[in-house]
């Protein structure tokens, strides 16, 4: 039944448009935990009352005045997905990979709650393996963290037979309705022009590359994962430290720099979505609290790429800080 119908931000039709024409499972967020001397029963509890607690995760999309928008149903069928592995004799952890990786895989029914799903793989007697996958336009990545906390808080509890006081979470809603709001009163024309004045006289960057372009190429954006070693983690973690930034905005420099360095371009856009939860109060919430910051810059030749990657730091960080626009804006420039 549903109880709720919203508009999407403009981030979420963005993703909903590329779901239509790209490859839908490039917006699927996953983790696998591995679970010792599990009580099945009660972790399927705990999953109940994580889904009536929380918004996004009773929510699928459906059409708000002729545009794609989210319906909040009170109740979903809970949505774990159970194998047992444990009478096989061999081969279970590579059967669990396969089985894992399928579901992973398997699309998603954007129209039909919930935009997320979990699968139980039994391995043993006192081992499973728990995976999670939830949909972008339900969840940023650090949903899946708060997802995975609060579900096991409250297997914890119901283990433990502690008192939980149930609430429902619709703060990711809310969030909507006021970037709508903001959107619609008119509050977001100066920051999209100055961002606008920000980007005028971009030029398409001269990267070459390694393949021709296909005729069925879209211009769609993919991602590519791979590792980094724990000490060049660690390294930079500390270089960020001492520049007084993060991580993410010493990568983003860093990223910049190697634009330059493949393209010899004085002028180079560049940007990143990033998470960001504009209240406190939404630090506990599953949602896509996701936004874009972009950067204008370049480096002249001549000058040394330690200076620009301190210089790009500071003006990625003060960038970052200037981003109070409705998510609206990443889609409009």
């Amino acid at each position: 039944m549903t109880v709720r119908k919203v508009s999407m931000t403009e981030m979420q039709k963005g993703i909903f448009l590329d779901c239509q024409i790209g490859n839908p499972d490039a917006y699927y967020i996953a983790a696998t935990i591995r679970i010792r001397n599990l009580d099945e029963a009660l972790l399927e509890q705990a999953l109940t009352l994580l889904i009536h607690e929380q918004a996004a995760l009773r929510c699928c999309v459906d059409f708000v005045d002729d545009l794609p928008g989210l319906a909040v149903h009170r109740e979903v069928e809970v949505p774990l997905v159970k194998y047992d592995l444990a009478p096989e004799q061999e081969n279970r952890e590579a059967r669990a990979r396969n089985i894992i990786e399928q579901e992973m895989s398997r699309p998603f029914d954007l129209f039909r709650p919930p935009l997320f799903r979990a699968v139980l793989v039994r391995l043993d007697k006192q081992t499973h393996l728990l995976m999670i996958c939830i949909h972008h336009l339900a969840a940023d990545g650090l949903s899946l963290n708060i997802l995975a906390r609060k579900w096991f808080d409250y297997y914890d509890a119901l283990a433990s037979g502690r008192l939980i006081a149930l609430r429902q979470d619709d703060g990711f809603i809310e969030f909507i309705l006021q970037e709508i709001e903001r959107l619609n009163n008119g509050n977001c024309h100066e920051h999209r022009q100055y961002w606008v004045d920000k980007m005028r006289g971009a030029e398409p960057l001269a990267l070459q590359p390694d393949y021709p372009a296909s005729q069925w190429m879209q211009g769609v954006g993919r991602e590519m994962r791979f590792p980094v070693s724990s000490n060049l983690f660690k390294r930079l973690q500390e270089r960020a430290a001492e520049l007084e930034t993060t991580g993410f905005m010493f990568v983003m420099a860093a990223f910049a720099l190697l634009l330059h360095q493949y393209t010899r371009q004085e002028d180079i856009v560049y940007a990143s979505p990033f998470t960001y939860r504009p209240d406190i109060c939404l630090e506990e919430t599953i949602g896509c609290f996701e936004w874009f910051t972009r950067l204008k810059r370049g480096l002249p030749e001549g000058r040394k790429s330690s200076v620009f990657l301190i210089s790009e730091v500071m003006r990625i960080r003060s960038s970052i800080w200037r981003t109070n626009w409705t998510t609206a804006m990443s889609y409009g420039l």
